[in-house]
């Protein structure tokens, strides 16, 4: 049994180096959601054994997980330029009434909204007297449409990427235009999304001026896929971060907003 957990915590300190890789290959980033379970593994495995060698192996696999967890877990002043709200509205949960009444209640100046379906297509019609100028980006698969929401008028003619990814419209914030940008990018591994990440690529690379991104990235702060699009938009993460998303026991912070500061 020593043995075992002493293998297992092994693996999990590679799984957690390996995650740490994201730029240099997607699944990595999968790899690191991972992360508290590999953690458990490495406290009971250095536990267990009794080679200090791999003690020290595994207590620094467990310094940069959580290096990487306090950097993001800063908080920040918040800003007063603009309000902004994101939602993954899943496509399969009717839009309730509380939902528009959330929204309303935040006061937001602009609303980001990822998988607009048939079902959650009807908050639209209820938020389009507050938000009147919308821009709605669709695909073949039309449970996962992509809309930007705005109080005021657009500043230019929306855009797509080509596959999904991205929805972008612009706006006037204190005399600076702004491109909002309504962020669902898929899982990194095992979903093949190569053509989801060059599509959002390409779209911010015709985007010029300041940018704002939010939404569903699908991946954690930590990630080579947000720090790649951090760079593309030269914007920061704001924090702290927080769950955003619930299934069993996992827990994990995968919505972000990305500003200029």
């Amino acid at each position: 049994m020593r043995a075992l957990l002493v293998t297992l915590g092994l693996i999990a300190s590679l799984g957690v180096i390996y995650g740490a890789m994201g730029t240099l290959q997607r699944s990595a980033d999968s790899i690191a959601m991972l992360g508290p379970a590999l953690g458990l593994f490495m406290v009971i495995g250095a536990y267990a054994t009794r080679r200090a060698w791999l003690r020290v192996w595994m207590g620094l696999a467990g310094v940069l997980v959580m290096a990487n967890v306090l950097i993001f877990l800063q908080p920040q002043e918040p800003g007063t330029d603009l309000r902004l709200y994101t939602k993954n509205l899943r496509h399969d949960l009717p839009a309730p009434a509380a939902l528009a009444e959330d929204i309303m209640a935040s006061r937001a100046d602009v609303v980001l909204l990822q998988e607009i379906s048939p079902t959650t297509a009807p908050l639209l019609a209820t938020l389009s007297d507050a938000f009147p100028h919308q821009h709605i980006c669709r695909w073949d698969d039309d449970r996962f449409g992509i809309a930007v929401l705005s109080r005021s008028p657009f500043a230019a003619d929306g855009t797509c990427s080509a596959q999904r990814a991205l929805a972008a419209a612009q706006i006037d914030v204190a005399g600076t235009p702004v491109w909002l940008v309504s962020v669902h990018l898929p899982w990194p591994w095992p979903s093949n999304s190569a053509a989801n990440d060059a599509a959002a690529s390409t779209l911010i690379d015709t985007l010029d001026g300041a940018i704002i991104a939010a939404g569903d990235f699908n991946v954690l702060p930590w990630s080579g896929r947000l720090r790649r699009i951090r760079a593309a938009t030269a914007t920061r993460l704001a924090g702290p971060m927080q769950i955003s998303y619930r299934a069993g026991a996992l827990r994990a912070p995968i919505d972000h907003v990305l500003a200029p500061g």
